[in-house]
């Protein structure tokens, strides 16, 4: 582990992932391997199993209206890609 400093404070080096090390969080929600923290710097950090992605609070309104998106329109990419008869994608 790295220690580094920055104009934010100390931070540590995780991998390619930077967190400060005076950060402290509030868990909002959890499930499995998903949880959205909020943190005392202002950022809501989402964990997406092993990856951590930094957001404004203002960003998650957004973030949630493409996962939904993602999700409706999953089935019929999924039922489209299971249709398409296999010569045609390996030529």
């Amino acid at each position: 582990m790295h220690r580094l400093t920055s104009e934010f404070g100390p931070r540590v080096a995780v991998g390619v992932s930077f967190h400060s090390v005076m950060c402290s969080t509030n868990n909002i929600s959890a499930i499995g391997p998903f949880r959205v923290d909020f943190c005392d710097c202002g950022s809501l950090h989402v964990h997406l199993g092993p990856a951590m992605v930094r957001l404004e609070p203002s960003s998650l309104k957004q973030l949630i209206e493409v996962l939904e998106i993602a999700q409706k329109r999953l089935p019929v990419i999924q039922r489209a890609k299971a249709s398409s008869p296999d010569d045609f994608r390996n030529n």
